[in-house]
């Protein structure tokens, strides 16, 4: 699966802790051995930059990706500057109150005070010519409350990543592994 999200008016809007945002809710099946999921928005005048929250089936918090997760990744081909994080969900060999159930995504009111530096396209346009890049400021983009996310979804991994998930899910004690 992979699927745009937009994050604007059209979407549900909660009274965070954090801040009131945009909110787009996900359930995710208790019984699959290894998902890859990558959270990804789209940097163009402005960026939302995400939390993501993952629940077990009580509802209680398993774990939070900050914003300080995401990774900021310049454009390449026909996709644009991102901010992205990559994770594993095992619910499979997850104990009950581990299993991640939910996932929310939504941004928080300290999030959108800050920018995100990306490369100036004069910049990027020189590297893939093997040219020289010019001698200019790369911009700040600001972030906002709203914007574009894509989620996409991996099921049944291949083999050697879902032994690096588990190893990595003992150490950890959560079913997931941070793949940034």
């Amino acid at each position: 699966m992979n699927q745009d999200f937009v994050f604007d008016h059209t979407a549900p809007a909660y009274q965070f802790s954090s801040g009131k945002s945009f909110v787009r809710a996900f359930r995710l099946p208790l019984n699959s051995d290894a998902m890859a999921i990558e959270v990804s928005s789209s940097i163009k005048e402005n960026v939302f930059v995400p939390t993501v929250d993952f629940y077990n089936p009580s509802m209680q918090l398993v774990k939070r990706l900050q914003p300080s997760d995401f990774v900021y990744k310049p454009a390449r081909m026909i996709q644009g500057d991102t901010l992205e994080a990559r994770f594993i969900v095992t619910n499979l060999t997850a104990a009950d109150a581990k299993k991640i159930a939910f996932m929310l995504i939504y941004t928080t009111d300290e999030a959108q005070q800050g920018e995100t530096k990306v490369i100036h396209p004069a910049k990027q346009f020189a590297k893939a010519s093997g040219t020289v890049p010019p001698n200019i400021a790369d911009p700040l983009i600001p972030h906002a409350a709203t914007g574009t996310v894509t989620v996409q979804v991996t099921m049944n991994i291949s083999a050697t990543s879902k032994d690096e998930a588990k190893m990595l899910l003992s150490a950890l004690g959560f079913p997931f592994e941070k793949t940034n």
